[in-house]
Protein backbone atom coordinates (compact mmCIF):
# COMPACT_ATOMS: atom_id res chain seq x y z
CA UNK A 1 0.00 0.00 0.00
CA UNK A 2 1.33 3.42 -0.96
CA UNK A 3 2.16 5.84 1.81
CA UNK A 4 0.62 9.31 1.52
CA UNK A 5 2.77 12.37 1.90
CA UNK A 6 2.27 14.57 4.90
CA UNK A 7 1.27 18.13 4.08
CA UNK A 8 2.51 21.11 6.05
CA UNK A 9 0.70 24.43 6.31
CA UNK A 10 2.20 27.61 4.86
CA UNK A 11 2.23 29.11 8.35
CA UNK A 12 4.28 26.21 9.73
CA UNK A 13 6.69 26.36 6.79
CA UNK A 14 7.15 30.10 7.30
CA UNK A 15 7.76 29.69 11.03
CA UNK A 16 10.28 26.89 10.51
CA UNK A 17 12.13 28.64 7.68
CA UNK A 18 12.39 31.89 9.62
CA UNK A 19 13.79 30.08 12.66
CA UNK A 20 16.25 28.22 10.41
CA UNK A 21 17.42 31.34 8.55
CA UNK A 22 17.81 33.31 11.79
CA UNK A 23 19.98 30.54 13.15
CA UNK A 24 17.66 29.94 16.09
CA UNK A 25 17.77 26.18 15.52
CA UNK A 26 19.23 23.64 13.15
CA UNK A 27 17.28 21.29 10.93
CA UNK A 28 17.49 18.37 13.37
CA UNK A 29 16.01 20.38 16.24
CA UNK A 30 13.31 21.91 14.03
CA UNK A 31 12.35 18.50 12.64
CA UNK A 32 11.89 17.11 16.14
CA UNK A 33 10.01 20.16 17.42
CA UNK A 34 7.58 20.36 14.48
CA UNK A 35 7.38 16.64 13.56
CA UNK A 36 8.96 17.14 10.13
CA UNK A 37 10.28 14.01 8.45
CA UNK A 38 13.64 15.32 7.22
CA UNK A 39 15.88 18.38 7.30
CA UNK A 40 16.04 18.29 3.52
CA UNK A 41 12.47 19.60 3.50
CA UNK A 42 13.47 22.59 5.61
CA UNK A 43 16.39 23.42 3.33
CA UNK A 44 14.08 23.07 0.31
CA UNK A 45 11.49 25.39 1.90
CA UNK A 46 14.24 27.91 2.69
CA UNK A 47 15.31 27.96 -0.97
CA UNK A 48 11.69 28.43 -2.05
CA UNK A 49 11.26 31.21 0.51
CA UNK A 50 14.39 33.03 -0.71
CA UNK A 51 13.36 32.59 -4.37
CA UNK A 52 9.85 33.94 -3.68
CA UNK A 53 11.24 36.91 -1.74
CA UNK A 54 13.68 37.75 -4.53
CA UNK A 55 10.97 37.44 -7.18
CA UNK A 56 8.56 39.60 -5.18
CA UNK A 57 11.24 42.32 -4.95
CA UNK A 58 11.84 42.23 -8.70
CA UNK A 59 15.26 40.61 -8.42
CA UNK A 60 16.54 37.71 -10.44
CA UNK A 61 16.30 34.29 -8.86
CA UNK A 62 19.17 33.71 -6.47
CA UNK A 63 21.94 31.44 -7.68
CA UNK A 64 22.64 28.25 -5.74
CA UNK A 65 24.70 28.93 -2.63
CA UNK A 66 28.25 27.63 -2.83
CA UNK A 67 30.14 26.48 0.25
CA UNK A 68 32.35 29.57 0.25
CA UNK A 69 29.25 31.78 0.27
CA UNK A 70 27.74 30.21 3.39
CA UNK A 71 29.95 32.04 5.89
CA UNK A 72 29.44 35.33 4.07
CA UNK A 73 25.66 34.80 4.08
CA UNK A 74 25.66 33.85 7.76
CA UNK A 75 27.57 37.01 8.60
CA UNK A 76 25.13 39.10 6.57
CA UNK A 77 22.18 37.46 8.37
CA UNK A 78 23.75 38.32 11.74
CA UNK A 79 24.36 41.92 10.65
CA UNK A 80 20.76 42.23 9.46
CA UNK A 81 19.38 40.84 12.71
CA UNK A 82 21.68 43.10 14.74
CA UNK A 83 20.51 46.12 12.77
CA UNK A 84 16.86 45.19 13.32
CA UNK A 85 17.47 44.67 17.04
CA UNK A 86 19.20 48.05 17.32
CA UNK A 87 16.30 49.78 15.56
CA UNK A 88 13.86 48.10 17.93
CA UNK A 89 15.90 49.20 20.95
CA UNK A 90 15.98 52.76 19.61
CA UNK A 91 12.22 52.73 19.07
CA UNK A 92 11.68 51.56 22.62
CA UNK A 93 13.83 54.38 23.93
CA UNK A 94 16.83 52.27 24.84
CA UNK A 95 20.38 53.50 24.83
CA UNK A 96 22.97 52.46 22.33
CA UNK A 97 25.78 50.24 23.53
Amino acid sequence: MAQTRKRYSKALKRTVVQAFLRGEAGTTELCKKHHISTGTLIRHWAKQFEFAAASANGHAAPRPVRDEDKDRQSLQNVRTLLSLAQKEINLLGGKRA
